[in-house]
Order: C-alpha cells, then sequence, then structure tokens
C-alpha cells in the first residue's frame, strides 16, 4: 500500500513539470530559419537557413519548455535565428510564437501579455551556434 507521504512526494516533484506544460492544439509556421539582424553577412543568412523546426519539434518545445514572465533567456541565450508563427492551446488561448534556434522563445497573446520560454535541449540544428548538429 502506497502511503500518503509517497504521494505528497510524487505530487511535489511532478507539479514543476505539469504547470510548465502547454498542450498544443494547432500551430501555423509563417516563416522559418530568418535572420533577424539588419544587413547581416551572408554567412550569418546561410546559418540561419538550417534552422527549420518542423511542427512536431515545435510542439514538444511548447510542452516542456520553462516559462517565465521576464525575458532574460532572450539575452542570455541570444541567437538571431528565428522561427515564427500562430497558435492555439489546448485552453482556448491564441497568441504568436517567437522562438530563437538556441531555444529562447515567447508567445505573445492577444491582450498585449507574453510568456518567455526556454529549453535547452531541442531537436532542431542550432547552426548559429555550433554547426550543423542538434543539441551542441
Amino acid at each position: 500500500m502506497v502511503n500518503k507521504f509517497s504521494i505528497l512526494l510524487l505530487t511535489i516533484a511532478l507539479t514543476p513539470e505539469a504547470m510548465n506544460a502547454m498542450s498544443v492544439k494547432n500551430i501555423e509556421i509563417e516563416n522559418s530559419g530568418i535572420t533577424v539582424t539588419k544587413n547581416p553577412p551572408a554567412g550569418e543568412v546561410n546559418a540561419c537557413k538550417k534552422f527549420t523546426p518542423n511542427k512536431e519539434q515545435l510542439i514538444n518545445y511548447f510542452r516542456s519548455a520553462e516559462t517565465s514572465s521576464d525575458m532574460s533567456w532572450d539575452h542570455d541565450y541570444y541567437s538571431s535565428c528565428i522561427s515564427y508563427g500562430s497558435l492555439e492551446l489546448e485552453n482556448g488561448q491564441t497568441g504568436e510564437w517567437r522562438i530563437s534556434s538556441s531555444g529562447a522563445g515567447d508567445i505573445r497573446f492577444p491582450d498585449g501579455k507574453y510568456i518567455y520560454l526556454f529549453r535547452e535541449k531541442n531537436e532542431w540544428v542550432d547552426s548559429y551556434l555550433c554547426g550543423d548538429g542538434p543539441d551542441c
């Protein structure tokens, strides 16, 4: 028989993951593999072209990314290579998303509020920082 203490420990251990989880109902990719740098050098443009996450990779990202109310990850994990689009969450919320190849991203909701996201290990190529391999 499982005692109450074991159930409490399991609940405490799983709560942070469940709080961060975002279930995506629908996601659209509007643009991918571009750079936000004005007048970028050709090497940066070519590197960013390799950042083309697919819908499955993005859904996995949103499901397991850490969330925050501030944008410190965007500064700490800067990459000029971005992809962006729109999404609808299972809870009915809609928003515009933007993710950099480093794993820093955000969702902007129609009311103007943001959720900032970060996931370190991703399934896509971050050639901006580390060449052609994922998870460098």
